[in-house]
């Protein structure tokens, strides 16, 4: 939520979330801007207009940061109150814009105020450092990635980030691919559940998103869809086999095979074996008569 201008006649509720506590009335004078926290294009030590009118006010919430003050009266803060709430206390912010084109030659609103839109949105609530998986789920051997983006403290797109992946007991870095953007792979090797998180620095700072939680399957050794069945079937039918399908292997015990024996018997009373015994004794005789063994 972003309040800016004047805030007469709110009620109760309205006063206990604003981020500066404010009375009745409005305060014409001539209040020097003093940035205390960088914020978009707000920096310390730059130079503004003068602003010539505020909200009465009497000090800020304990949980409130405060960007800007003027003479210790806050003037830029935001507090945590079910979500954002970014507070502008400048009564006349469109002659406070043009007095600032006309001293730096360039218009600032537009951008701070893209900026706090940006600070209250939903990535406020993602936080600096975001995470994201394109997936869930994955299989074992799958390879994983993940993208990662840093923000500076005006939730922009900040580089030069030095973070890494946990992920069980490992730390995997980030490679940077392009302005606040991040990317790296891993490739499970064992099923489960996994929480995993990216953590680093940022110049000075220590980030850390959000975890995810990703689940690891046991890779499917045949897909049922790219399964001919009726080519399978026909194979084992042909070859004198038998199919049987992925699922049923876990209670599938190969048969028995029955061993078969073959007998011969060799029947030497048949009347032929006499007559072939009869004609190798006389060829014998006649050999040895020949060369005078006999």
């Amino acid at each position: 939520m972003l309040i800016v201008g004047s805030v007469e006649g709110v009620n109760s509720a309205w006063q206990r979330l604003l981020p500066i506590n404010i009375t009745k009335g409005i305060v014409d004078g001539k209040y020097n801007l003093e940035v205390i926290q960088p914020f978009s294009i707000l920096k310390p030590m730059d130079e503004f207009p003068p602003i010539t009118a505020i909200n009465r006010t009497y000090g800020k919430k304990s949980d409130a940061v405060v960007i800007a003050q003027s003479s210790n009266l806050p003037i830029i803060a935001y507090r945590e109150y079910g979500g954002i709430v970014f507070q502008i206390n400048i009564i006349d912010l469109g002659t406070w814009q043009f007095l600032q084109s006309g001293l730096r030659q360039k218009e600032i609103l537009p951008v701070l105020l893209s900026d706090i839109i940006r600070f209250i949105s939903i990535l406020r609530n993602k936080g600096r450092l975001v995470l994201e998986s394109r997936k869930k789920s994955y299989s074992i051997g799958e390879e994983i990635r993940l993208k990662l983006q840093s923000f500076d403290s005006s939730l922009r797109p900040a580089s030069g980030g030095d973070f890494y992946l946990q992920f069980e007991n490992s730390r995997i870095p980030f490679y940077e691919i392009e302005k606040g953007v991040y990317e790296t792979t891993i490739t499970p090797q064992k099923p489960g559940r996994f929480i995993v998180y990216a953590q680093g620095s940022l110049g000075e700072e220590i980030l850390k998103s959000k975890s995810l939680r990703i689940e690891i399957k046991p890779r499917a050794t045949e897909v049922p869809e790219l399964i001919n069945l009726r080519l399978l079937k026909s194979i084992a039918d042909r070859t004198g086999g038998k199919y049987y399908p992925l699922d049923s292997l876990e209670h599938w015990r190969l048969s028995d095979t029955k061993k078969h024996y073959t007998y011969a018997r060799l029947q030497f009373n048949h009347p032929i074996f006499a007559i072939l015994i009869i004609l190798l004794l006389v060829i014998d005789w006649i050999l040895r008569r020949r060369k005078g063994l006999i």
